[in-house]
């Protein structure tokens, strides 16, 4: 069995803390952006639009593709607040 307590420790942040909404789904996807096909992020805006109050987390890496793809939510009727990109952060030991 897999053993990843040391990542989900007392000193972790809250989801607020994130910059997440406190309550409802998150879904979340760590890979560089340019890893996203349109198929894949549309198939994500239809998730998104099926769920109420969930959000899509992404890294924002590169920077310049966060606007092209809040333009792409934004066509699809995902409301802004429901992407939310993060910088990375280092993990400590």
């Amino acid at each position: 069995a897999l053993d990843h307590s040391e990542v989900f420790d007392s000193d972790s942040v809250s989801r607020v803390e994130a910059g997440l909404p406190g309550k409802g789904i998150i879904y979340a996807s760590f890979n560089s952006l340019y890893k996203i096909t349109p198929t894949l992020f549309i198939a994500w805006m239809k998730i998104l639009k099926a769920v109420p109050n969930s959000v899509l987390w992404l890294l924002r890496e590169p920077r310049d593709a966060e606007q092209y793809l809040r333009a792409m939510a934004k066509s699809r009727g995902i409301a802004n607040s429901r992407l939310i990109f993060t910088e990375k952060v280092e993990i400590s030991k």
